[in-house]
């Protein structure tokens, strides 16, 4: 009967490494054994066939000869290792199992591998807790020089990961191709071209070769998908003797790339990449090798992947060359015209120790698909993604199930449209050149692949309109709630994201030191393939930092109060720090501030910056304030009047009274107030007005009138040693009245209170009223820096009399500063 050479093709065109479980795909495959063979020959005969055929790596013919030689004597440790070990190559898990686990019970001693080597063919069973235990139990017995004991620290750390990971996650459909297209051998490396699919095949034996037994090569074949395939018509994929495959054209189709690759005397292979260009017909010319900047000598090059990326073509190939972190490893270079290549560059953002294989780069979504044994998996290699952004490639992701398996799994790729995807895989369900020993060889497979949107993200600075790297952008499923992705990236401002149809979504863009961003984007009335481009503005934050210390002792000074005055548009915000000497402000680009800081006893300080000639970035800004001891007089005290108080109806710009006859009789309306204001509303809507007038009345009204006494016994003692002080007070009202009568009116209401003052402490404080120790500078604002939403309506009066927000503006500010240079406004 005749003997099928077959191989796994990830190994194709690769030096294969016989004790590497996960690299081995090239098996001999005996149907029968040989006539010759007859019952009487010895266990040592069946050795040494079983020798000789492991050594031309006939998996399949060693290990039959290795149980021929067990049934004869099944205690003999080599030939039951032998045998586990071909079956292991030949990926007849189950049988090695078998095998390996007859070897430990001979080896009670552990001296073998046998262990580990169980653990490898449960794993690629998916018996994930046993070859936990298995790995676990013969690293104890063996120390970090073995060889493979790193390889069992990072399997362990694999078995977890695909243990919690074990459902299909994704949405996909993946079908065997059939008989027309897949063979008992390896089918594997898909590419099309019009309405044509070429891929490579490993059915095709080569009678004129010389080993024994004959070998199998792979070549290039073409089908229209719906029927069979068959192999092209071009010199270089009739030669006997040789491999070809991985084919790929350039982007206008003008030119086929490929692999041709030859046994090495050690039975291994190795290959390089070729060119050919494409004539009218669509026939592949002759065969061109490519320059040594690819095909490195003494390199096992393969794989080849050509795409075109924002005007620039790219070749993506798998080499062992030099310069790579370990095994094969993803590498990429510039194309310009057929062969000339520059930039050629190590993908170390992806590669491992291990192998990485097979790359196709999906231009549309800038992402690279590879296969890898070196990242966490399901067992043997499986497909991952990584996504380019700002020139960067980001996270390694698994694609995982049913894209996935615990075999092998390789060879991506993607149709135009991203509907249908095309993989390589050797997993049960493929075609088995002998059913008894499960699974053998590769099969393409085709994936349905959910219909996506393309969604583009931009992140920029909201001020300068600049491009904004290191964003981290979250997609926020608003139909069930999830966050489908999230990209964090050190670099890059262009992002890219699949959605689904028919959803709505919310992207949000966060970065330290700045305001985040979101957008709204919808699927729902897409029913197609589409790209959605939208732009996250993020506003970079500007923080301000004050801290108050002792002018004297020059240490920081807890329990002051920091006043912010933005003096473009007058608003203020106020902090009081107990505890520490800190004050945090968010602030604004592009205006004009003061900060006065003041404590009990305490001297005040004052500090202008501009924000207007800052760079639009994230910062910082500190300023340090300095308050002297005994000296401590409030920064800042707001006081209240009732509507046209004092004196009614009257133009003049002086009181006849004090604040005291003013506050006692605002008290007595606080009555009024609240029957007034709390009118029109609900019976709940009505508490609440009247609580917020109570508030109004007790927080700050009366609070107000007592702060004012204070602040006349801290002036007495501050004017008895010797000072000289220039008071500030401002004197404000609501929009109610005209605009020049309430400047009058202010000027009254500043009167006013300079008049409780000079009456307070027995009349203490009027001498210095009178030589100018102590300094009034008025400034009567009047209605205009009145809140926008306050009303002036006279036929309104709940609102532009009785509302607490009108009440606010009615009212003086007294702010009291040294008169020394660095104290003044």
């Amino acid at each position: 009967m005749k003997v099928r050479f077959a191989h796994l093709t990830y190994k194709f065109a690769q030096k294969i490494e016989i004790n590497n479980m996960k690299n081995t795909i090239t098996f001999i495959v005996i149907l029968f054994l040989m006539p010759s063979l007859t019952f009487g020959q010895t266990r040592k005969a069946y050795e040494k066939k079983a020798a000789k055929y492991l050594s031309s790596q006939d998996y399949f013919g060693a290990m039959r000869y290795y149980q021929k030689a067990i049934a004869l004597d099944s205690a003999k440790l080599n030939n039951v290792i032998g045998a586990a070990d071909a079956a292991r190559k030949f990926t007849a898990y189950s049988i090695a199992e078998t095998h390996y686990e007859q070897a430990l019970l001979i080896d009670t001693t552990n001296s073998t591998d046998a262990l580990f080597w169980l653990g490898s063919v449960q794993n690629s069973q998916g018996k994930y807790e046993l070859a936990q235990k298995n790995y676990q139990k013969w690293m104890t017995n063996n120390s970090v020089s073995n060889p493979l004991y790193s390889r069992a620290q990072r399997y362990i750390d694999h078995n977890m990961w695909a243990q919690s990971n074990p459902k299909f996650e994704e949405e996909v459909k993946v079908t065997n191709l059939g008989d027309d297209i897949n063979s008992p051998d390896s089918d594997f490396g898909t590419a099309f071209r019009g309405d044509k699919m070429y891929y490579s095949s490993l059915r095709y034996l080569n009678e004129k070769d010389k080993a024994r037994p004959k070998r199998y090569f792979s070549k290039l074949l073409a089908t229209d998908i719906n029927g069979e395939g068959s192999r092209i018509d071009a010199d270089f994929n009739k030669e006997a003797g040789k491999h070809v495959g991985n084919l790929v054209f350039n982007l206008d189709g003008s030119a086929a790339y490929f692999t041709i690759g030859d046994y090495t005397k050690e039975g291994l292979i190795v290959s390089q990449i070729y060119y050919a260009a494409v004539n009218e017909e669509g026939g592949l010319g002759a065969a061109m090798k490519l320059p040594t900047t690819i095909n490195v000598e003494n390199a096992n090059v393969t794989h080849p992947y050509i795409v075109e990326v924002d005007g620039k073509t790219y070749i993506y190939y798998a080499s062992n060359q030099t310069g790579g972190k370990g095994g094969l490893d993803i590498w990429r270079a510039e194309l310009s015209g057929l062969d000339d290549f520059s930039n050629v560059e190590n993908l170390k953002a992806i590669n491992t120790e291990m192998d990485e294989v097979t790359p196709y780069f999906h231009a549309r979504t800038h992402t690279v698909y590879f296969s890898s044994n070196g990242y966490a998996g399901y067992g043997d290699l499986d497909i991952f993604k990584s996504t380019e952004k700002g020139g960067e490639f980001g996270e390694v992701i698994n694609l995982k199930k049913p894209t996935n398996s615990s075999y092998n799994d390789t060879y991506y790729r993607l149709s135009e449209d991203g509907k249908k995807g095309y993989i390589a895989s050797n997993r049960p369900s493929s075609a088995q050149i002998d059913p008894e020993t499960g699974t053998c060889c590769n099969d393409i497979y085709e994936l349905d692949v959910p219909v996506n949107v393309r969604l583009i993200v931009n992140t920029l600075n909201k001020l300068s309109k600049e491009v904004l790297n290191g964003v981290e952008v979250q997609i926020v499923n608003l139909t069930d709630g999830t966050i489908d992705t999230v990209a964090l990236q050190s670099e890059g401002s262009r992002y890219f994201f699949p959605l689904e149809i028919g959803k709505d979504y919310k992207i949000v863009g966060m970065k330290d030191g700045f305001l985040g961003d979101e957008v709204l984007v919808s699927t729902k009335n897409m029913n197609g393939t589409e790209t959605i481009e939208k732009d996250l503005m993020l506003e970079p934050k500007l923080e301000l930092v004050a801290l108050t210390f002792d002018k004297i002792t020059q240490t920081p000074l807890p329990r002051a109060g920091v006043r912010l005055i933005n003096l473009t548009d007058d608003s203020k915000v106020q902090k009081v720090n107990d505890k520490s000497h800190e004050f945090k402000f968010a602030i604004d680009y592009g205006k004009d501030y003061m900060l006065i800081a003041y404590r009990e006893d305490f001297t005040t300080d004052t500090v202008l910056f501009s924000t207007k000639d800052i760079p639009f970035e994230s910062e910082t800004l500190t300023k340090k304030l300095y308050l002297e001891k005994d000296e401590g007089i409030y920064a800042s005290l707001p006081i209240y009047f009732h509507n046209d108080e004092p004196n009614p109806r009257s133009t003049s710009v002086t009181a006849t009274s004090s604040y005291e006859f003013s506050y006692n009789r605002y008290k007595k309306l606080q009555a009024l107030y609240r029957k007034e204001y709390s009118k029109g509303f609900s019976a709940r809507e009505q508490q609440a007005a009247r609580d917020e007038v109570d508030r109004f009345f007790e927080n700050e009204v009366t609070k107000g009138y007592e702060s004012l006494k204070r602040f006349a016994d801290r002036l007495k003692k501050y004017m008895g040693r010797g000072k000289a002080v220039d008071i500030v007070i401002k004197g404000f009202a609501s929009p109610l009245a005209p605009a020049d009568y309430n400047v009058s009116l202010t000027k009254r209401r500043i009167d006013n209170v300079e008049k409780f003052l000079k009456e307070q402490l027995d009349g203490y404080l009027t001498p210095y009223f009178d030589n100018g120790k102590i300094k009034v500078v008025v400034e009567p604002y009047g209605e205009t820096k009145s809140a926008a939403d306050v009303s002036d309506s006279p036929k309104n009066r709940k609102e532009s009399v009785y509302n607490p927000k009108a009440a606010r503006e009615r009212r003086v500010e007294i702010l009291q500063l040294k008169s020394a240079p660095n104290r003044t406004l």
